[in-house]
């Protein structure tokens, strides 16, 4: 049975760290769009996901993070430093090496990911609450619209374990920006709601890669 919730409240948040710590899935409003929620230390949880939106196991997944966490899970470059205190928590994704502790299966093998925070009421405090990497995906079916009010969301709530819906969380119309800092110079890989000119602005050396844009 789902547990739903019409606004973000002690109890919602409650309830969304409860289930994503044993290894459940949750739709939450992020800051641009909802996103299911899961853990990506949980094969189970990765697998659910996958399966909902019928996604192409080699399109891997974001980590959801903060300031005082991202370390254990990605290895900070200087120029993620840089952007992570000027940016953060707007929507600024960063590509970056993935730690130990992201099993490896997560990423395909891969020894990269995305790391990206919120500043809304509900994923910022699930976020810190959470022991344990926290992966991210927009709620869709792979290849359609992205949701971006609790009225379309709802339609996915049956698959999931806790439904958050609360369109006042979503704070941004466009989705976050991502930067890619495994490479020199860095590159911008998507353009979203941080516009190009301010991730120049702070680092100047960045190059904008239109052959990877997402």
């Amino acid at each position: 049975m789902t547990l739903q919730f019409t606004s973000v409240t002690p109890e919602a948040i409650g309830a969304a760290v409860e289930a994503l710590s044993r290894g459940g899935v949750a739709i939450l409003p992020a800051d641009t769009v909802y996103d299911f929620f899961g853990r990506a230390d949980v094969p189970e949880s990765v697998d659910r996901v996958y399966a909902i939106k019928k996604r192409d196991r080699g399109k891997p997944f974001m980590l959801y993070t903060n300031r005082e966490q991202v370390d254990k899970w990605a290895e900070l470059t200087a120029v993620a430093r840089r952007l992570i205190d000027a940016v953060w928590p707007q929507p600024l994704g960063l590509v970056l090496n993935k730690t130990s502790s992201v099993p490896g299966w997560f990423t395909g093998g891969s020894s990269t990911l995305a790391v990206v925070t919120a500043s809304n009421s509900i994923v910022a405090p699930v976020t810190e609450r959470v022991l344990g990497p926290l992966f991210a995906t927009t709620v869709n079916y792979s290849g359609e619209a992205t949701v971006r009010s609790g009225d379309e969301a709802m339609a996915f709530a049956r698959y999931v374990d806790v439904f958050v819906a609360d369109d006042a969380q979503v704070l941004y119309n466009r989705p976050s920006t991502i930067v890619d800092c495994t490479v020199s110079p860095p590159a911008i890989i998507r353009v979203g709601t941080i516009p190009a000119a301010v991730i120049s602005e702070i680092v100047p050396e960045v190059a904008f890669d239109p052959s990877r844009l997402r």
